[in-house]
C-alpha cells in the first residue's frame, strides 16, 4: 500500500506506523534516533515517500548529517534540502510582498507559520519546508487588509470564492499571489474558542515584533505558537502535515514555554483536550520533555461535553453523518444569534464559494459520502 493510501486509511490525527518512525528518526536523540532511521528506511523507499514525509526529509537530513549517520541516501536527502532552501527563498519573497502590502495600509500583521523565511537566509529555512506560510490580522482590519490584497492582485485559490462577501462566515482563505505560485494562509479569527477575534486578539497583543523584509510584523511567543501547532496538530486531514510535530517537540525543547500561560489559554478557549492529546503523544511517542505536572493539571481539568463532542468529530475520519455534523458544530461556532438551517446554508456557500442553496444540496452530496474532506488549517 503506497503512502498517501496508507494516509487515507489513518482513522484519527495520530501518524501511522512510517511516518512515526520517520519522526522519531527527525527529533530522537543518539541510538533511538539511529534506531528509527533504520527501520524507516529499511520500510520506506525514497522514491515511495508521501507528501508528509517527503516535507521532513530536509530536516531529516540535517539530523543524520549531525549525528554522523552513514547511508547511501544521503546525497540524496541533501539534494532534496537544497531543493527545499531554494523553494523557501522563494516563498521569503513572497511573504515580504503580502507585508508589504498590509503595511501600506498600517497593518503589522501577525506570522502564524513561516516565521523562518523573516529572518536572515541560512540552515533554517534548508531545513523548514515553508511552503505552509500562514498570516493573520485582528478582525477589525479584515475588510481592508482583504481589499489592499485585492488591489494588489492577491486572489482565493478557491474558485468563486469573493472574500469582500464571505470573510464574515470564515476564519481564513488561502491567498495566492501575483504570478500564480504557492498560496498563503490569511486569516482573521481561529478556529477554535475565538468567533469574535479575541483569541487573536490576545495573540497578538503578547507577540514578538519581527522585520519581514523591511517591514515589521509580529510573530507569535514560545507558549503561543505550541498551542497553535497542537490545534493544527490534532485534526485529522486526508492528506496530513507532521511539521507542526517537529515545530512543538522543539519548542517544548527550547524550554521557553510558560507553561501557567498555556493552562490559562486552555481553559478560556475550551481547548483543555485536544491540547491534552496533543502533548501527550509530543511526550510518549517523542520524549518531549512535557513536564509531567502539566500533563496531570491538564488531566484533571473538567472537559465540557460540547468540547468533547468537538475533539471527537474534528479529530477522527469521519462519513457522511460525521462529516455534516462536523460542518454543523463549525457554523455554530461563528453564528451570531441563534443557529438556524438558512444561516447554516449561507456558511456552506461561503465556506464552498458557491452562489446558491441548490448548489450547497448538490456540493453536499458530491462530498458527503467521501469523509475526507480537511476541515481547517490554523
Amino acid at each position: 500500500m503506497a503512502p498517501d493510501t496508507l494516509a487515507l486509511a489513518r482513522s484519527d490525527w495520530r501518524p501511522g506506523e512510517a511516518d512515526r518512525l520517520l519522526l522519531q528518526a527527525v527529533l530522537l536523540p543518539g541510538q533511538p534516533g539511529q534506531a528509527a532511521w533504520r527501520a524507516w528506511s529499511a520500510r520506506v523507499k525514497l522514491d515511495d515517500v508521501g507528501s508528509a514525509a517527503y516535507r521532513l526529509l530536509p530536516e531529516l537530513y540535517q539530523t543524520l548529517a549531525a549525528r554522523g549517520d552513514e547511508s547511501s541516501d544521503l546525497a540524496r536527502l541533501k539534494g532534496i534540502g537544497r531543493k527545499t532552501w531554494y523553494e523557501n527563498q522563494l516563498r521569503r519573497s513572497r511573504l515580504q510582498d503580502m507585508v508589504a502590502t498590509l503595511s501600506t495600509i498600517r497593518i503589522e500583521p501577525l506570522v502564524l507559520r513561516g516565521a523562518e523565511a523573516a529572518g536572515p537566509a541560512g540552515a533554517a529555512d534548508m531545513a523548514r519546508n515553508t511552503s505552509d506560510q500562514g498570516c493573520a490580522v485582528r478582525l477589525a482590519e479584515t475588510p481592508a487588509a482583504l481589499e489592499a490584497l485585492a488591489r494588489q492582485g492577491w486572489l482565493p485559490t478557491q474558485p468563486g470564492a469573493i472574500p469582500q462577501r464571505h470573510w464574515p462566515l470564515l476564519w481564513n482563505l488561502a491567498l495566492r499571489g501575483p504570478g500564480g505560485h504557492e498560496p498563503i494562509q490569511f486569516a482573521w479569527r481561529l478556529p477554535w474558542g475565538d468567533a469574535n477575534g479575541q483569541t487573536l486578539a490576545a495573540i497578538y497583543q503578547r507577540a514578538l515584533p519581527i522585520t519581514v523584509g523591511d517591514r515589521p510584523a509580529r510573530v507569535p511567543d514560545q507558549t503561543d505558537r505550541l498551542w497553535l501547532a497542537c490545534l493544527d496538530g490534532v485534526v485529522w486531514r486526508a492528506e496530513p502535515d507532521w511539521r507542526w510535530v517537529v515545530d512543538a517537540v522543539r519548542l517544548v525543547q527550547g524550554r521557553a514555554v510558560d507553561w501557567a500561560q498555556l493552562v490559562e489559554t486552555c481553559r478560556r478557549t475550551v481547548t483543555i483536550l485536544p491540547v491534552r492529546e496533543a502533548l501527550r503523544f509530543l511526550a510518549l511517542a517523542l520524549q518531549a520533555p512535557v513536564p509531567t505536572a502539566m500533563l496531570g493539571q491538564l488531566q484533571s481539568a473538567v472537559v465540557a461535553p460540547a468540547e468533547a463532542r468537538r475533539f471527537a468529530l474534528i479529530s477522527r475520519r469521519q462519513g457522511r453523518l460525521g462529516a455534516a455534523r462536523r460542518r454543523w458544530e463549525q457554523y455554530v461556532t461563528l453564528a451570531e444569534g441563534r443557529p438556524s438551517l438558512p444561516g447554516f446554508v449561507r456558511f456552506l456557500e461561503a465556506g464552498w464559494a458557491l452562489g446558491s442553496g441548490r448548489e450547497v444540496l448538490r456540493e453536499a452530496a458530491r462530498r458527503g459520502w467521501m469523509g475526507v474532506e480537511p476541515t481547517y488549517h490554523l
